[in-house]
């Protein structure tokens, strides 16, 4: 991984990768727990390790659909993970870039808008951003 990459950016693709190893359902524990494990290999703070914004929206994205090559049972959710609102952010992220309204140059623009839109009000983004880009530039999502 490049020096200059995102902490939260980094989880992402490392963890995606061990997600590509299972074979048969992956569950929504074991998507948590590869990202806690990678984090940890990383060598990666507990306090970013526990964080949950950035993990709630890599959950999201895995659920959204739009991931190449990894499905997760979403018989599996909580209700927590069901109602987490950054898995929300996560998606409507891959959306915006799907949909070319953004580039993932556009961090700071593209976290505007999920204010604007669907939180009401402007709040420092947690990782989100960084998670959906990741997902987004290294080929993980369906065109």
């Amino acid at each position: 991984m490049s020096k200059n990459i995102n902490t939260y950016a980094e989880i992402t693709v490392e963890a995606l990768k061990e997600l590509k190893k299972h074979h048969g359902s992956i569950t929504a524990q074991n998507v948590k727990d590869v990202w806690i494990n990678t984090a940890v290999k990383l060598g990666k703070s507990d306090s970013i390790t526990k964080k949950g914004c950035p993990k709630g929206a890599f959950l999201g994205i895995l659920l959204s659909g739009k991931v190449k090559n990894i499905n997760v049972d979403k018989y599996s959710l909580n209700a927590r993970d069901i109602k987490n609102k950054n898995a929300v952010y996560g998606k409507e992220i891959i959306k915006l870039l799907q949909n070319k309204t953004f580039t993932v140059n556009d961090k700071s623009k593209i976290w505007n808008y999920i204010c604007e839109s669907i939180i009401g009000k402007s709040i420092k983004h947690n990782g989100q951003v960084d998670v959906a880009c990741a997902f987004y530039e290294n080929g993980y999502i369906i065109k």
